[in-house]
């Protein structure tokens, strides 16, 4: 009897504790020990929701069990696990279901697992790496591993050689030249600091200005200067800091003129598709418009030769562009208005590195004339000269690239990734 009593007493303990447990743990509580920045995105709310119900059941499961008689203690005890398994399975499905809509912009649930299978298939069947290997995209992270530091250096040797090439033809039109660096990774990561040191010392290495962005982003939180979490570009906010911080660049050296002057440019003079106006919907949540000028760029007028103002040609990737934002409240835009004296072109293509901008600026964009160029760099780019990157580049279509030792080196470990 005072076994029977005792169980009760254990059990009626238990399910009182899961009870209180699903009780507290609401947005409140969360909010108070756990969240930093006092807010909480449909995600959380979603997965605190479930914990919530969780605990609460399981505290009724057992308090039901109370009334059971003794005898069938661990009986009980076997049905109630039964039940607690599949409710776990319930909510780990329906995480990973609210999770995948979540974060993924396919249709189908297929798409991302068919893409997982087919990289894994490749993997495996990758026995002769060199015939192979271009299919396979070494991730960023695994560079700044030690297993990645060989590949590495060849990379940032390839991004140099690329940059003094730049340089050269940057000061053949006698512009004023200089890197603009904006941080992508939370601060402190590895492959942030890195990239960071890098950048600086090749900028100083060559007598290039650097225009350091670091303690601007970093001295908000990453859900203000980004778009996050739906993305992790730039917000409208954050891209005013950056035309504010070149606004302060260009403020002291509004006297510098080139002396150097295209005086029959091409009628092309960016990457874009000219005299475009239309909604782009990259992420099915997130559509914005894009207008580009009859030059390839993305401006809403036509640069006029001779030029009448001084020239800032900012060449760069998706962080010049401006994606899930209007045209006018991207950087060079913002920097536009600011900047009234000065004509500022956004040369800006998603996905470019060093290799494209050096060829963008050679083919054409030295032909706008520009007073000022500026390389907007990002800590993606070392990695974006891979193989596999390039072969993506739509620039470079028509280049058959193979991969180099190290890349083969550093796949054929890839059993270790």
């Amino acid at each position: 009897m005072k076994s029977n009593s005792k169980s009760n007493i254990i059990i009626r303990l238990i399910g009182i504790i899961f009870v209180l447990m699903g009780l507290s743990l609401n947005q409140f509580t969360w909010l108070a020990f756990f969240d930093k920045d006092g807010f909480l995105s449909i995600g959380s709310k979603f997965i605190i929701l479930l914990f919530e119900l969780f605990f609460v059941l399981i505290g009724i499961i057992f308090l039901i069990l109370r009334k059971k008689s003794s005898k069938y203690f661990f009986k009980n005890i076997v049905f109630a696990l039964i039940p607690l398994m599949i409710m776990i399975t319930l909510i780990e499905l329906s995480g990973r279901f609210f999770y995948f809509n979540y974060v993924n912009d396919d249709i189908f649930v297929i798409q991302p697992i068919y893409r997982k299978l087919k990289r894994s298939f490749i993997l495996w069947r990758a026995k002769d790496i060199a015939k192979h290997g271009l299919e396979i995209r070494i991730p960023d992270d695994i560079l700044y591993l030690k297993q990645g530091e060989k590949l590495l250096t060849e990379l940032m040797d390839k991004y140099e050689q690329h940059f003094i090439e730049l340089k050269t033809e940057v000061d053949i039109i006698d512009a004023n030249f200089s890197v603009l660096y904006i941080p992508s990774h939370s601060k402190g990561s590895k492959i942030g600091s890195v990239c960071h040191i890098f950048f600086k010392k090749l900028a100083e290495k060559y007598n290039v200005d650097f225009i350091d962005f670091s303690n601007d982003f970093f001295s908000y939180d990453f859900n203000v200067v980004t778009l996050s979490p739906e993305n992790g570009h730039l917000s409208r906010f954050c891209n005013k800091l950056v035309a504010d911080k070149i606004k302060d660049y260009l403020d002291v050296r509004s006297s510098y003129h080139s002396n150097h002057t295209f005086k029959s440019p091409p009628k092309l003079l960016g990457d874009l598709q000219p005299n475009r106006s239309e909604t782009w919907t990259i992420v099915n949540s997130m559509p914005y418009n894009v207008t580009t000028n009859s030059q390839g760029f993305r401006m809403s007028y036509d640069l006029i030769f001779p030029k009448q103002k001084q020239r800032v040609l900012i060449l760069g990737d998706s962080v010049t562009f401006g994606p899930y934002l209007a045209n006018h409240n991207t950087f060079p835009n913002l920097l536009a208005k600011k900047l009234n004296h000065m004509e500022i072109i956004n040369a800006g293509i998603a996905g470019y590195t060093i290799h494209e901008e050096t060829a963008l600026f050679k083919e054409r964009a030295k032909f706008t004339n520009p007073d000022f160029v500026i390389l907007q760099v990002l800590d993606n780019d070392i990695h974006g000269l891979t193989t596999y990157e390039l072969l993506l580049s739509p620039r470079f279509k028509h280049i058959r690239y193979s991969i180099t030792d190290a890349e083969k080196e550093l796949l054929e470990s890839r059993i270790n990734w």
